[in-house]
């Protein structure tokens, strides 16, 4: 498919040729919301990652979807009630096979850390915006 920027007939707007965003990184493939699936869908050639954070106990962004870590680790624990040492002791890779197994939960600034020349993290925060320092 050959995609090509043109002027709109109203105004000087331009089209724009779509970006490829792994969502949860590379989540089909590797556990979501780990480094394994975020490096991969670099190596995939996505153009961006997108990822989710929650707030730890100890004030640590955390790379990690959901409230609780039963999906992803099969222990049910609160993110906001666990301190950063006790989330990364989970395995949150064995869920998805076990050639995963021993993949922890990332802090966001272990994934903001991969990121290549010219691409881009796109960060959701599921903890609420005061949460981010400044």
């Amino acid at each position: 498919m050959k995609i090509e920027n043109r002027q709109s007939a109203i105004g000087n707007r331009k089209s724009r040729i779509p970006e490829f965003i792994a969502h949860r990184g590379a989540s089909h493939d590797a556990p979501e919301n780990t480094l394994a699936a975020i490096q991969l869908a670099w190596r995939q050639n996505a153009d961006a990652v997108e990822v989710d954070v929650q707030l730890s106990k100890d004030r640590h962004l955390v790379v990690i979807h959901d409230a609780t870590t039963g999906k992803t680790a099969g222990v049910r624990k609160k993110v906001a009630a666990q301190m950063l040492v006790e989330l990364q002791s989970l395995d949150v890779g064995r869920w998805k096979h076990r050639k995963w197994k021993g993949e922890k939960i990332p802090t966001l600034a272990a994934a903001l850390a991969t990121i290549p020349e010219g691409k881009r993290l796109l960060v959701e925060v599921k903890c609420g915006l005061e949460s981010i320092p400044e």
